[in-house]
């Protein structure tokens, strides 16, 4: 399983997909089937703001014990120092997935993957 973290500094919500991959044989190839198996956002109260450690990071943690996660990715703007404190406990393999480069080839993919029909979610 692979783990998307999103957040914004302010006025904005909590974001976190979780998926993982499969290979269907189409033929003599094989089509890689991404599934989303967990996708959750949380919302601010009005005029407040989340607290990360009490209402998401339990959450987070669920998931990384309860599958087989293989990597945690996010924006190191807005998360640097959760997901930090989380990989230094050595809950998973956290990396960053910056908003440049990164982002526009994550972009890429994603609209690849919906246009061969290739993600599958309920």
């Amino acid at each position: 399983m692979v783990i998307a973290l999103d957040a914004a500094v302010s006025g904005d919500c909590f974001g976190v997909l979780a998926v993982t991959r499969r290979d269907e044989r189409e033929g003599s190839s094989i089509k890689p089937i991404i599934e989303v198996r967990y996708a959750r956002k949380w919302k601010p109260p009005k005029n407040g703001k989340l607290d990360y450690d009490q209402e998401i990071e339990p959450e987070i943690i669920r998931l990384i014990s309860e599958n087989n996660v293989v990597g945690v990715f996010y924006d190191p703007y807005q998360l640097h120092q959760f997901c930090t404190r989380l990989s230094r406990e050595r809950r998973a393999n956290f990396r960053e997935f910056n908003q440049g480069q990164d982002r526009l080839i994550g972009d890429k993919q994603l609209y690849d993957l919906l246009r061969e029909r290739r993600i599958e979610y309920a």
